[in-house]
């Protein structure tokens, strides 16, 4: 998560999420744990980008109306992006926990009946 961090402060989100997606979930099911979790960590660490004003395009349009300056980036984001981190290291395993919700070779769920059209379950007068 911290390197995924790292590396959205100076890159775009969408491409940090598309390289450190894939390593995440080979580790994942190297370490046998859920890979949606996993995916979710790389998800919410793209999105701390307050360290510098490269890491979010927002960042940068609210430098000029805001006179904001790179030293304002770099005094704030650092204590946020560590309060975020330890906010999403203990609020992540209650959402999605690293324990696979499936098992190789569990038995299978039975299938759902297929459900009539809606149309169909509508009462007519």
């Amino acid at each position: 998560m911290g390197f995924t961090v790292l590396l959205s402060q100076a890159m775009k989100g969408a491409a940090v999420s598309a390289v450190m997606a894939p390593i995440a979930m080979q580790g994942a099911q190297q370490l046998g744990v859920d890979p949606q979790a996993m995916a979710m960590g790389i998800a919410l660490a793209t999105s701390m980008a307050f360290v510098t004003p490269l890491g979010h395009p927002v960042n940068i349009l609210m430098m000029g109306p805001g006179e904001y300056r790179r030293r304002d980036f770099l005094r704030v984001g650092p204590p946020l992006t560590l309060l975020l981190i330890a906010v999403v290291l203990v609020m992540l395993p209650v959402r999605w926990p690293l324990t696979p919700r499936w098992r190789p070779g569990a038995r299978p769920s039975p299938p759902m009946r297929p459900r009539a059209p809606f149309a169909s379950r509508l009462r007519r007068s």
